[in-house]
């Protein structure tokens, strides 16, 4: 891929990481529960393209550490299936 493309990808992981934020979030307030949030774009096919494993692995830390936990615990299992 070429640097464009890469930054195109990274934004666009970086968009979906933003919603599942507002998931996880709402799951915290009680408006939706884990499985909910899972269940309404949490398995999408785009966390098991391998690319995300290696878009996580560069980016995660501009996340909260609470947030890591919950990708690498709900969504990042779902990258070898």
């Amino acid at each position: 891929m070429t640097q464009d493309q890469v930054a195109q990808l990274d934004s666009w992981y970086t968009a979906l990481m933003r919603i599942q934020q507002i998931r996880l979030e709402q799951a915290k307030l009680g408006i939706l529960d884990i499985e909910d949030a899972m269940q309404i774009g949490g398995r999408s096919r785009a966390y098991r393209q391998p690319y995300f494993a290696d878009y996580w692995s560069r980016q995660k830390d501009q996340f909260p550490q609470e947030f890591q936990q919950y990708i690498e615990k709900y969504v990042l299992e779902l990258t070898d299936e």
